[in-house]
């Protein structure tokens, strides 16, 4: 999609009868950053921007418009979590517990991983183990490292990573970023020859919540 700069915030632009525009990464962006939706709104006027229809989202835990637009819904996938004991005892059901336990018992570790050469190494080898991922080919296929790097350096400031490693190699990862009040799920994948090991995202996500 095309890019214009307005106020030193990206906007994609799209469409060709009636262009629409949305703030660029405007998920992972925190509201600060983003500020009040009129400021945008004038400075596309202002800047003669080629746009008809500017499109924003409100954030979590906010759940009532706060401006008066036309308004689309949407659905969310979400969870609040107070504390890892409520989460663990009664936020998820047997089936995710015994998940968990019967991956370790199989001798997977979870941690926090530092975004350092080795995890960056271990990312690129989980790309590039199958060109084709549930049917369709996968986009992450063929990356080298440098690619692998740049890509998964973004929002690094309030990023975590989470690694899952069997006999110290990395078999999956999850990329989580800090937005807000709010957690975002970036990236989560695996290699595929572990799939016999218990994989669910509860277990790559269990150390966060602690």
């Amino acid at each position: 999609m095309p890019v214009i700069n307005l106020n030193g915030t990206a906007i994609l632009v799209s469409g060709r009868v009636i262009t629409f525009g949305e703030i660029k990464d405007e998920y992972w962006l925190e509201t600060s950053s983003i500020g009040d939706p009129k400021r945008m709104i004038k400075a596309i006027k202002d800047n003669g921007a080629n746009i008809d229809i500017f499109k924003f989202s409100q954030k979590l835990p906010e759940t009532l418009p706060k401006y008066n637009y036309f308004v689309q819904w949407d659905n969310v996938a979400a969870l609040e979590v107070s504390t890892f004991d409520n989460w663990w005892t009664k936020q998820i059901n047997d089936k995710t517990r015994n998940m968990v336990r019967k991956a370790k018992k199989k001798g997977v570790d979870v941690r926090i991983t530092e975004f350092d050469d080795s995890f960056i190494e271990g990312i690129a080898d989980i790309y590039n183990e199958t060109p084709i991922r549930q049917g369709r080919p996968f986009l992450h296929y063929g990356k080298d490292i440098d690619t692998v790097r740049i890509e998964n350096s973004s929002f690094s400031d309030r990023s975590t990573f989470l690694g899952a490693y069997y006999d110290d190699e990395l078999i999956g990862f999850v990329k989580l970023v800090r937005t807000d009040e709010v957690v975002g799920m970036m990236q989560i994948l695996s290699k595929i020859k572990d799939r016999d090991k218990p994989r669910h995202p509860a277990f790559l996500c269990i150390l966060c919540l602690q």
